[in-house]
C-alpha cells in the first residue's frame, strides 16, 4: 500500500477496512455449503464427522501452507456441518422463534462489529473478547427487540425485512 499513489493507498485500506480482507465473501462459501448440504441431505455417521474433524485439525497444526490450510477449514466446516445435520431434536415452538432470531443475528452482526471497531474503537476489524461480546450482545438484543417490534400494531411491516 505504501508504494501506491495517495488516492489508491486510500481506497484499498478503505477496501480492507470494509470488507475485512475478504471475510464478507468468506462468509458467504461458508453459508452456501452448509445450504448444500442441507438441501442434499448429505450425510455422515456422526463417527466419521469427529474423526476427520479430529484429523484435520492435527493436520493444521502441523502444516505451514496458507492454501492447504484455506482447503482444511473448508474440510473441516463441511464435517462440522454434516455433523448437526445429523442432530435430531423434537419440533417445539420455540425452535422457529430462534430460527428467526438466528437469521436477524447473522444479518445483522457485521454491522456491529464494524459499528464497535471502526466507530467506537477506532481499529478497524479488531478480534477478541471484547469485540466479540459487544458484537453478541448488540445482535441477540437487536433481533429480540425486532421481534418484539414486529407484533405491535403499527410496526408489522418488519416482519418484511427480518
Amino acid at each position: 500500500l505504501d508504494n501506491l499513489p495517495h488516492v489508491l493507498s486510500r481506497g484499498a485500506s478503505l477496501y480492507q477496512a470494509i470488507f475485512n480482507k475478504g471475510g464478507i465473501f468468506t462468509g458467504m462459501v461458508y453459508v452456501c455449503i452448509g445450504m448444500v448440504l442441507a438441501e442434499k441431505k448429505v450425510s455422515v455417521k456422526n463417527i466419521y464427522c469427529i474423526g476427520g474433524y479430529i484429523l484435520v485439525y492435527c493436520i493444521q497444526k502441523v502444516n505451514s501452507n496458507i492454501h492447504l490450510s484455506n482447503l482444511l477449514s473448508i474440510v473441516e466446516a463441511i464435517l462440522f456441518f454434516m455433523f448437526i445435520l445429523n442432530i435430531k431434536c423434537k419440533e417445539y415452538k420455540e425452535y422457529v422463534k430462534l430460527r428467526k432470531a438466528s437469521t436477524i443475528i447473522y444479518l445483522s452482526h457485521l454491522l456491529f462489529f464494524s459499528f464497535y471497531t471502526i466507530i467506537l474503537i477506532n481499529n478497524p476489524n479488531k478480534l477478541g473478547l471484547d469485540s466479540f461480546l459487544v458484537t453478541v450482545t448488540l445482535s441477540v438484543l437487536n433481533a429480540v427487540i425486532l421481534m418484539k417490534l414486529s407484533k405491535i400494531k403499527g410496526f408489522e411491516w418488519i416482519k418484511m425485512i427480518i
